[in-house]
């Protein structure tokens, strides 16, 4: 190939070495705030890295170009608007789903039912623990459509006032396209603790708040939504600051930057 892009993680790895070994122009797409091993290592051989968050960029021994995240059109949207009564609220932990982040959640909700606020729950749990779930909204009788997937991902992120989430940076990403203000429960056993620097990121624009998956801060996520619920003008000013971390264009410029990469390693006269 005339280029070779590489995404990180260990499969990366042996591909962009050998790219770099045959002198084939090498790029890297780091969508952490923290770069992984892989494209850490990787930096010294590349010709340029595509990064998601300015922070990145110094973490990157090579040229960097600040194109955010490509992701699908389908979750962009506009920031939710300030209105009264019940609030909806998203749960996702990834496509498996997330045992720790669906723990901390139906331990908020008999505190949640407590304050009397309105809310429903779309809780998107993962197929292992749909059942331990659903029970749990039985018994603290809260209003959830629980769900093991969720297909129509845009349509969620619309749907939503308020996100809680993990802290991956495709989640991040997407967040920051649906303009949706949200709850990151970072993996605490994430590489690096780097779903908390993602987080941090979204945090510091003023579009998002860190709760902890530690023991009793069921409570802190139920304190953040009950309060969100009561000042929802809070809201919508969070979901419009994610703008400012917001790149549209981000699949264009990866693939401009790579063909032009591609092009100026093929010979003039092949």
């Amino acid at each position: 190939p005339p280029a070779v892009l590489g995404g990180g993680g260990y499969a990366s790895w042996p591909v962009c070495r050998t790219a770099a070994f045959l002198k084939i122009p090498l790029a890297l797409l780091e969508v952490n705030s923290l770069p992984g091993m892989a494209n850490r290592k990787l930096a010294t051989k590349a010709a340029e890295a595509y990064v998601a968050f300015e922070s990145t960029r110094e973490r990157m021994r090579c040229e960097t170009i600040l194109t955010g995240n490509p992701i699908r059109s389908e979750v962009r949207g506009e920031p939710p608007r300030a209105k009264e009564g019940e609030l909806n609220i998203l749960v996702i932990g990834g496509s498996q789903g997330a045992v720790g982040l669906n723990t901390l959640v139906i331990e908020s909700l008999p505190l949640i039912k407590e304050s009397g606020i309105e809310v429903h729950i779309t809780h998107q749990t993962g197929e292992l623990d749909i059942e331990r779930v659903r029970h749990a909204y039985t018994e603290s009788h809260v209003p959830g459509t629980v769900t093991p997937f969720i297909e129509a991902m845009g349509t969620a992120y619309r749907n939503a006032d308020l996100i809680i989430a993990r802290a991956g940076a495709t989640t991040v990403a997407e967040v920051i396209a649906a303009r949706r203000p949200t709850v990151f429960v970072p993996l605490p056993t994430a590489a690096d603790n780097h779903q908390e620097l993602n987080a941090r990121e979204i945090v510091e624009v003023g579009g998002g708040v860190i709760v902890h998956q530690n023991s009793g801060e069921a409570a802190a996520l139920a304190d953040v939504v009950i309060d969100c619920y009561h000042r929802r003008s809070q809201l919508a000013e969070m979901g419009a600051a994610l703008a400012q971390l917001d790149h549209p264009d981000a699949a264009e410029q990866v693939a401009e930057r790579l063909i032009a990469l591609a092009r100026a390693h093929i010979p003039k006269d092949s």
